[in-house]
């Protein structure tokens, strides 16, 4: 490997760590949701088909055939596709059976008390428009009637208020859990995805710059760190809000992870087999995020921007192998 490319490699390297982390720095205050919901949801649908065409006409084919070279079967780099999709999704739902088995109990008693509590509404109800219909109202049941629903309006009220208690209670136990979990995934996340973006730019320049560019369009709609989940039938909106110094040290993974790539890059040099392995291991995370952050969901999104998405990468690539074409003929 010449000393140009691995210059090369750096200069860039650099320049796109320096933009993930002004990404992630100026992400809330320039955040899509902040322009309004509509131009989010034809935003998201760019890059949502985007991603999609990238994984499927670009990533994949780039590790199979890379992985080839090495005699390794199909197997291999799919079984480290499917690790790295495992990994994120398991790592994720474990925080929240952990949470959900904590509280299981008091959710279940709260639920079973709210549908009781409507059906008694709806009978009364019912009885009380029964006994309007009457000719001749009975004051006494009317009266009966009307303290009942006055009695289970004052209950549901209890309830609400209770179910506001558990919701806070609920949020407090996934903030502090997930941001644990949050904090180690997206930092060794971001590191081994800056140590790829080093080695793809010193062998493979425009497939650097490719990677590159979809990880920084999947951190500014990434919404992991802000979004509703459902336990049982109650709706909890999470956040979790990072240290200063682990914002830091988040923020700046990219940089390193490019900075450490070239320390083995002069001590001991990464193989293009590990790295590729690498590469498929996250490519199995990139597929969990573009499922469960990117692609929006039930009738959210725009189909047609969804199209556009996928339509400006197949350009790319033409474009792309018109160029290398070309650089080959000369």
């Amino acid at each position: 490997m010449s000393e140009g490319n691995i210059v090369i490699a750096l200069i860039l390297g650099l320049v796109i760590g320096i933009l993930f982390l002004l990404t992630e720095l100026y992400h809330e205050k320039y955040c899509f949701e902040c322009k309004g919901p509509k131009s989010k949801e034809k935003q998201v649908s760019i890059v949502a088909g985007f991603s999609i065409a990238y994984f499927f006409l670009k990533l994949q084919p780039e590790i199979f055939q890379e992985l080839s070279h090495h005699n390794q079967e199909v197997f291999t780099a799919f079984s480290a596709i499917f690790i790295g999709f495992c990994f994120i999704h398991l790592s994720e739902k474990i925080v929240l059976k952990r949470v959900g088995n904590q509280c299981r109990t008091i959710i279940k008693d709260l639920v079973i008390k709210k549908k009781q509590l409507e059906i008694e509404e709806k009978v009364t109800e019912h009885k009380l428009s029964d006994e309007l219909e009457r000719e001749e109202w009975d004051k006494l049941s009317l009266r009966k009637l009307a303290g009942t629903l006055t009695g289970l309006n004052q209950q549901d009220k209890e309830l609400k208020k209770y179910e506001k208690e558990i919701k806070v209670e609920l949020q407090s136990h996934l903030n502090k859990d997930l941001e644990k979990v949050h904090v180690v995934i997206n930092y060794f996340y971001h590191l081994i995805v800056g140590l790829i973006i080093f080695n793809l730019l010193k062998e493979v320049l425009i497939s650097g710059i490719l990677f590159s560019f979809f990880a920084i369009l999947k951190a500014t709609i990434s919404n992991t760190s802000n979004r509703h989940i459902k336990i049982f039938n109650i709706n909890i909106h999470t956040k979790i809000e990072e240290h200063n110094l682990i914002r830091i040290l988040s923020i700046t993974s990219v940089l390193t992870g490019v900075v450490i790539g070239l320390i083995f890059e002069i001590l001991y040099p990464i193989s293009s087999f590990v790295i590729f392995h690498f590469f498929a291991f996250i490519s199995g995370i990139i597929l969990y995020i573009i499922v469960r952050e990117v692609i929006p969901q039930e009738e959210k999104g725009r189909p047609y921007y969804f199209v556009s998405g996928i339509t400006i990468f197949i350009i790319i690539l033409i474009f792309i192998e018109l160029l290398s074409n070309y650089i080959l003929i000369v």
